[in-house]
């Protein structure tokens, strides 16, 4: 058996025994089990069924029972923001979405939808609005602090006419119950800016532009309204 496998069968194994720990976390404190979890862990177990491994025929032992009892403390946290945000249903699954820019470039993008939300949910720490970052693909949370430099440049550019923000862009999205207000950046003829890959195939919103989803209305509002103020 070659190392690589060796050690992804430790792996599955490590993250199948910190989320069970997640789970007796939940259970000690008597909260719900986020359902995420739930089925986060009950794949990891038929993964290690499939090698073989049940539970019971092996134990693990921790050579740095800190970091551990720090990263169940983490994933708590994580998992309580996405009971938060995320119910038991699943979304729609995008088997694939294929963009064309200006210059004839192809994004091709083939994730699971679920996953992908889920995913900025329990990366979310101090973002104010999240956005998909056209250069590296992904989503990222934005900080007040970076919002704040963003915008102001973002300002002096719509004084010069170089982008917009209009308010026939204000788009409110629900995802699992939780709804998300959408704020637009647009280019202009002289400079356009591609299609929105993220919006497009998490929110099935389809615009040229950067969108800034916020969950907050009044947050989302109160932007628009200073960005466009002379």
């Amino acid at each position: 058996m070659s190392n690589k496998i060796i050690n992804e069968n430790i792996h599955t194994l490590q993250n199948y025994v910190l989320k069970k720990n997640v789970m007796m976390k939940f259970i000690k404190k008597e909260k719900k089990i986020p359902s995420y979890l739930i089925k986060e862990t009950n794949e990891l177990k038929n993964k290690l069924n499939l090698l073989g491994l049940k539970e019971g025929d092996y134990t693990i032992r921790m050579t740095n029972q800190k970091g551990f009892d720090n990263r169940v403390k983490e994933l708590y946290k994580e998992y309580k923001k996405v009971e938060k945000y995320m119910g038991d249903e699943e979304l729609d699954k995008t088997c694939k979405t294929i963009i064309y820019n200006e210059s004839g470039m192809i994004t091709e993008l083939n994730n699971d939808i679920n996953k992908e939300y889920l995913d900025i949910i329990k990366s979310k720490k101090k973002g104010v609005c999240f956005t998909w970052h056209h250069s590296s693909n992904q989503w990222v949370w934005v900080d007040k602090d970076i919002l704040n430099t963003q915008w102001r440049m973002f300002k002096d550019l719509i004084k010069k006419g170089t982008i917009l923000c209009q308010d026939c862009n204000l788009p409110t999205k629900e995802l699992l119950g939780k709804k998300w207000y959408g704020l637009v950046i647009n280019g202009n003829e002289e400079n356009p800016i591609n299609m929105d890959a993220g919006s497009i195939r998490l929110f099935k919103y389809f615009v040229s532009g950067l969108v800034y989803w916020f969950p907050i209305k009044e947050n989302r509002d109160k932007m628009f309204i200073w960005i466009n103020r002379n």
